[in-house]
Formats: C-alpha cells, sequence, structure tokens
C-alpha cells in the first residue's frame, strides 16, 4: 500500500515532487500499488522508489529518473519511458506491453519474466541487463545495447534485432524464430542451444557454433509473385522460408518484408544467413520457383483472412497437425484471441494444405541440379 503521503505530494504536480524529493533525499518515496495510470510524470525523479505493483498503464514518464526503482509487477503497459533512466532498476514480471522505452538506460537492470511484448527498445541501453525468460516478442531492439546482457530462456520471435550489439551476451535457451538479424553484432556470445517452433524443439549448439552460424554475412533476395498484398501473401512468404529451411534442416531463410508493387503483385524479401545458398539458388528461385508459386496460386480460391495486425504476430510458424490455439496464449489481449482463434480455425485446413503445396514445389525445386 502506498504511502498516503508520498502519493499525494506525486499527484500535486513534477515540479512539486522533484523540489520535494531535493529536500528529502533520504527518503525513498513507497508508491506500491498506486494508481498513477495515465499521468505525465515526464522528468520526475522517482530515483529508488517503490512502485512494486503499481498501475501505471498509459503513463509518460519520459526522461524520469527511476535509478534503482522498484517496479516488480508493475502494469506500465503503453507507458512512455523514453529516455528514461532506469539504471539498475527492477522491473522484474512487470508488465511492459507496447511501451516505448526508446533510447532509455536499463543497463543493470532486472527484467526477469517481464512482458515486453510489441516494446519499443530501439537504441535502448541494457548493458548486463538480466532479462531471464523474458517475452519480447514482437519487440522493436533495433541499435540496442545489449552487451553482457543475459537473456537465458528469453522469447525473441518476430522481434527486432537489426544493429543490435549482443557482445559476450548470454543468449541459452532463448527463441528467435524470425527475429530480424541484420546486422546484429554477438561475438563472444553465450549459447548452447536455443529452442525453435511452436513445440519448442532444442537445438545444440557446440563452443563458438551458435556465432559463426549466425554471424555469416546476410544477403537479401527478393520474388516477385502474382498475389494481392494482405495476409494471404504472408502467409505464402513465411511458408516459402518455412518450407526451404525444413528442405536445408536448418534456419537459412527469413521472410523480412512484403511490399505492393501493383493491385495483384507483391515483392517478397527474404533474408539469407547462407551467402551461398542465394549464390547458388537465386536464379532458380526467380524462375522455376516463382513459376511454379504463381501457378499453384492462380488455381488457389483465395478466402479473405482479415487478421487484427496485434494477432499476426501470433500465429505460429505454420500449423501443427493439432491446429492453433491463440486462446491459450497469454500474451494475446483476449479480444484478439477469440477473433484470431475463429479465423484460424475457419481457415486451418485451407493453410495446412496452402502450406503442403508449397513446401512440396520448394522441395522439388531444391531437389534439381
Amino acid at each position: 500500500m502506498a504511502d498516503s503521503q508520498h502519493l499525494a505530494k506525486l499527484r500535486s504536480g513534477v515540479r512539486v515532487w522533484n523540489a520535494w524529493r531535493t529536500g528529502v533525499s533520504a527518503i525513498l518515496p513507497d508508491l506500491k500499488g498506486a494508481d498513477l495510470s495515465g499521468m505525465d510524470l515526464s522528468g520526475a525523479t522517482l530515483s529508488g522508489a517503490d512502485l512494486s505493483g503499481a498501475d501505471l498503464v498509459g503513463a509518460t514518464l519520459r526522461k524520469a529518473e527511476l535509478q534503482a526503482a522498484t517496479l516488480i509487477g508493475a502494469d506500465l503497459s503503453g507507458a512512455d519511458f523514453s529516455e528514461a533512466n532506469l539504471r539498475n532498476a527492477t522491473l522484474s514480471r512487470a508488465d511492459l506491453n507496447g511501451a516505448d522505452l526508446s533510447k532509455a538506460d536499463l543497463a543493470d537492470a532486472h527484467l526477469n519474466d517481464a512482458n515486453l511484448i510489441g516494446a519499443t527498445l530501439k537504441k535502448a541501453d541494457l548493458h548486463r541487463a538480466s532479462l531471464i525468460r523474458a517475452d519480447l516478442s514482437g519487440a522493436d531492439l533495433s541499435s540496442a545495447n545489449l552487451i553482457e546482457a543475459d537473456l537465458r530462456d528469453s522469447e525473441l520471435s518476430y522481434c527486432s534485432l537489426v544493429m543490435a550489439n549482443l557482445a559476450k551476451a548470454t543468449l541459452s535457451g532463448a527463441r528467435i524464430d524470425y527475429a530480424n538479424l541484420l546486422g546484429w553484432k554477438i561475438q563472444g556470445v553465450t549459447c548452447t542451444h536455443i529452442v525453435r517452433g511452436d513445440t519448442r524443439e532444442i537445438v545444440h549448439f557446440r563452443p563458438n557454433e551458435f556465432e559463426k552460424k549466425y554471424l555469416q554475412n546476410c544477403q537479401l533476395f527478393e520474388i516477385m509473385l502474382e498475389v494481392q498484398f494482405s495476409e494471404l501473401a504472408y502467409f505464402v512468404g513465411l511458408f516459402i522460408a518455412k518450407s526451404i529451411n525444413k528442405k536445408l534442416g536448418s534456419l537459412v531463410v527469413q521472410l523480412k518484408t512484403l511490399d505492393a508493387i501493383s493491385e495483384n503483385h507483391t515483392k517478397f524479401v527474404f533474408v539469407s544467413f547462407d551467402p551461398k545458398f542465394v549464390a547458388r539458388t537465386k536464379d532458380v528461385l526467380n524462375t522455376v520457383l516463382r513459376g511454379e508459386i504463381n501457378r499453384l496460386l492462380a488455381g488457389t480460391e483465395r478466402p479473405s483472412l482479415l487478421f487484427p495486425r496485434q494477432v499476426m504476430m501470433y500465429v505460429p510458424n505454420g500449423l501443427d497437425e493439432e491446429g492453433t490455439s491463440l486462446a491459450s496464449d497469454s500474451r494475446v489481449p483476449k479480444a484478439d484471441a477469440i477473433r484470431g482463434e475463429r479465423i484460424v480455425t475457419h481457415y486451418s485446413i485451407f493453410l495446412k494444405r496452402l502450406q503442403q503445396a508449397i513446401q512440396t514445389i520448394v522441395f522439388s525445386v531444391l531437389s534439381k541440379p
């Protein structure tokens, strides 16, 4: 329970609060469980404050001082912490879903078991931060400093790690399915294994093997297909990448982006972690594979897949024999889960058949000399 005097002082405004903190610097504010949702606390001095279990949903704390603050289990979803000082703060089990932490200082911070789904951490400083079991699905970590960060058993699927620095970080047990890894730095990283797919298949690595595999020069390649820019196009690209990886037995290709070229043409941009694969197959992919996929799509009845954008990142990498369950995934908002569940169930047979057809084509094309 928050100290009523401390809470009243904070609600008097940032200027009054900061002046009070200057005069009583030895007092550590007790704001446990406080309802601060939607408040503008930009520039507030909250260093050392106890905000455990507090409600800061949608609050603005831009450039706030939160060094060594305690925010265990706090609801910080949608909050703005851009350029805030959270050095050595404790945010274990905090809900930071969709929060803005761009350029924030999170060095030595504790974010174990935190929910950072869809959060923005662009250019954030996470040097030596602990993110064990943190869920960073769909988060933007581009150009972030993750040197010596502990990301054991973390969820990094669909996140952006473009130009992020993970030198000497620990990634053992992490899941990086379809993360954007372009230009990431992983020199000296520790990774004994990663988990892959919805079945959480364990892929083991020998010492330095992970670094060698994922530090290869990435190359982009494009395929133009006769399909309208839509969720259906997304699945086509996803199934192409998944089929290539399955054929080659390892993660070689990821779908990067889709671009609408015309009403019925979409450009698929893939990133390959194996330059030799691109050199060897580029012409085949742009001729034989392109032609076969276009013929498949021309003869396929195309249902309208209207997924909410926030649900798309939770759709599994292909559909397994048991189907999928978005509703059982705690990361998905309930309303989106219900709608997404209905759509996935309705189109699961269609998508499975499409995936199998694309896989057959990819396997055939890549088997040719």
